[in-house]
């Protein structure tokens, strides 16, 4: 008996440490890449993969497009405080033309100059809206840079918890064998019975397959990141540089609502509505204009005095009606700025709700975070000692070690999924405050 318990013993060795199933050493690695079947290796960390997406997705190339496209749009607005030049060729047609010239069709080269002198705020309030819908393009930007940030942690993570799944589903098959051949032995001795073994043998496949539903999930994931990163052959990531001030995420007692991007964009959108109704009640007032003109026949010559016609002259012109279109004009804009403001009061609002329910869930986490590993550590206590007493007493069943193993194997992956729900929980929080690209440091990437 005290032999088998020492094959026993050698056949199943104790259980890694958590810290080494969270970043396996590079052994570790080569093993668990070639059970994946793939010869080359190709490894990313989070931050890594945070780069390679924002320096290569083709949402943040679209957002700076717009980016740009919005200061231009600020200099089309400016350019109305500046002189408007344009030129070109008339033709007019007078049958009883009288005065310098006897033709009756004339084909004139013509040069005008425009200068606006006050408008009341027509053009300031244009250059107003459109610096705001460059500040919101931004935040636009901003809020593409963090979703998608979001979207590759959140990836990353769930690839390294399905590698230390696998990993301990591949401890578990590894427990499980040794117990299936220590029951097989003593069943050829006729000290168990033939239940036993079959048990036992049912136990390892089911151990078996889940091993392969891990490396199904873990491949998903893989795959994903593949796509999003465009990185090809690969088969690993690690979290091991994880922003640290991120970790705290969940815990703040204001939220920095300036570094929030949809409420950046929500605030600027009730200006860019502030600005509209301000222009709708300019529209009813004059526009003072300074004209000037020159012009030559290129078919003609005068009777007498210069071949130049050149004109000056000073505008004052206004709408006096418009079927009731500057009133309709000035009521939307009024409208449009009171949505403008409960949009902006809507999105605080989703944000408090959001934040309010992730604090929770991290608050809940932590709290069971002791009760998880004294749930391990007593569970690997009662399965050691259910070993002694099946192979020294016999007061234990083949099937109570069997279902002490699953526990105890149930147990660490209820740890190390909250080890991972955690970071799940902590990059929530961070782009709820907009936090993650400060966290990841990828201002210079866009």
């Amino acid at each position: 008996m005290r032999i088998l318990f020492i094959i026993f013993v050698s056949l199943i060795s104790s259980s890694p440490a958590l810290s080494e199933l969270i970043e396996p050493p590079e052994e570790q690695l080569n093993a668990f890449t070639q059970a994946l079947g793939i010869e080359k290796t190709s490894s990313l960390s989070i931050k890594e993969a945070v780069y390679f997406v924002l320096s290569q997705h083709p949402s943040v190339k679209n957002a700076l497009g717009f980016e740009e496209r919005a200061k231009e749009i600020i200099n089309i607005s400016k350019s109305r405080y500046y002189p408007q030049i344009s030129g070109g060729i008339s033709s007019s047609y007078d049958r009883y033309r009288t005065g310098r010239y006897q033709n009756k069709y004339l084909q004139d080269m013509e040069l005008n100059v425009e200068q606006m002198l006050y408008d009341f705020g027509k053009t300031s309030n244009s250059v107003k809206k459109s610096e705001y819908g460059s500040f919101k393009t931004k935040a636009r930007t901003q809020l593409i840079v963090e979703r998608l940030i979001e979207e590759v942690s959140r990836t990353v993570i769930e690839i390294v918890r399905y590698q230390n799944l696998t990993r301990l589903a591949q401890k578990l098959a590894q427990e499980i064998t040794g117990l299936t051949i220590l029951v097989e032995k003593r069943h050829a001795k006729g000290a168990s019975t033939l239940s036993d073994v079959l048990q036992a043998r049912s136990r390892k496949d089911s151990a078996k397959t889940l091993i392969i539903e891990s490396r199904a999930q873990h491949k998903q994931w893989l795959q994903q990141l593949a796509l999003l990163t465009n990185v090809q052959m690969l088969v690993y990531a690690s979290l091991k540089d994880f922003p640290v001030e991120l970790e705290k995420s969940c815990q703040f007692k204001d939220i920095k609502w300036d570094l929030v991007p949809e409420v950046v964009m929500a605030d600027m959108a009730a200006e860019e509505a502030s600005v509209d109704m301000e222009l709708a009640k300019a529209q009813e007032w004059p526009t003072l204009l300074l004209q000037a003109g020159i012009s030559r026949p290129i078919n003609a010559t005068p009777i007498h005095g210069s071949r130049f016609d050149n004109h000056i002259q000073l505008s004052f012109t206004m709408p006096l009606y418009q079927g009731g279109g500057l009133s309709a004009n000035k009521r939307a804009a009024a409208g449009a700025l009171r949505a403008a403001m409960a949009e902006t009061m809507e999105v605080r609002l989703e944000i408090r709700q959001r934040l309010a329910e992730l604090v929770s869930q991290h608050k809940s986490l932590q709290e069971s975070s002791q009760l998880l590993r004294e749930r391990v550590k007593n569970i690997e206590g009662t399965k050691e000692l259910y070993k002694k007493q099946y192979l020294d007493l016999g007061t234990r069943t083949m099937v109570d070690l069997l279902n002490a193993e699953q526990e105890y194997h149930q147990a660490r992956v209820d740890v190390m999924n909250y080890v991972f729900d955690m970071k799940v929980l902590q990059v929530e929080c961070a782009f709820m405050q907009g936090l993650l690209a400060h966290g990841f440091d990828v201002a210079a990437l866009y």
